[in-house]
């Protein structure tokens, strides 16, 4: 019973000194961050956020609806550095983020300010996935509930496609809203790519047209979506033709 007891306290102390400490740095928040990613773990995450944390999507409590959001529909998601540069509070660099039917590469910018014990994490937590994901869903909800102007608010008026500009696409959209009972679109497959001002979304979905007592099944229909910043949003630019 002693030697057993020796061999856990023995245990316990190694995994006490393996474990990662408090991080103190805004690249050892990244990398924390990386890990409750890894776990699915919107409470883990959130703990490492201050109350004030804000970013172009809004604040701490938007921040926790996207990530059970994300959590709840992609799954765990791994998060690679491919590079982290800091300064000062500041870390900045680019990443690649996989999950159940999404890949992502863009930038990264994490910003840490004082916390009443130590430092937290005051913005910079996937705010461009998020934002492309916001734009998608918009999308996909206008088709769902025929409300063609929900669409217009994401579609920007720099808008172009082999069919037309903006206007075009808006008009065609809504006769085809209004000839069909209603669409449902799935999502299968997201392959999302950002840069400073524009982005683009490879995407793999089911897309049905419900035309009465019948109804017209797109089971891999595949686009390529190109997006462009406007404020803190990012407004589709092309490929809805």
């Amino acid at each position: 019973m002693i030697r057993s007891g020796r061999a856990l306290s023995l245990f316990l102390l190694l995994a006490a000194a393996c474990a990662p400490g408090e991080p103190k740095s805004p690249e050892e928040f990244s990398h924390a961050l990386a890990r409750w990613l890894q776990g699915a773990d919107a409470g883990g995450i959130l703990n490492l956020v201050d109350m004030r944390y804000q970013d172009e999507v809004g604040g701490q409590g938007r921040l926790g609806d996207d990530l059970r959001q994300l959590f709840t529909v992609y799954g765990p998601l791994r998060l690679r550095f491919e590079k982290l540069v800091e300064d000062g509070d500041i870390c900045t660099g680019t990443v690649r983020l996989k999950g159940r039917g999404l890949t992502f590469h863009g930038p990264w910018k994490l910003s840490l300010i004082p916390g009443p014990q130590g430092p937290l994490i005051g913005s910079g937590v996937l705010p461009e996935l998020r934002l492309v994901l916001n734009t998608l869903r918009e999308r996909r909800l206008a088709l769902e509930t025929g409300v063609v102007e929900r669409l217009a608010d994401v579609v920007s008026h720099t808008y172009h496609d082999r069919n037309g500009g903006r206007d075009e696409l808006v008009s065609r959209l809504r006769g085809e809203l209004l000839a069909s009972y209603g669409m449902a679109v799935i999502y299968r497959d997201l392959d999302i790519t950002v840069e400073a001002t524009s982005a683009s979304a490879r995407v793999k979905l089911l897309l049905v047209r419900h035309t009465g007592p019948d109804k017209v099944i797109e089971e891999n229909r595949e686009e390529t979506l190109s997006l462009v910043r406007e404020g803190s949003s990012f407004r589709l630019a092309g490929g809805l033709d």
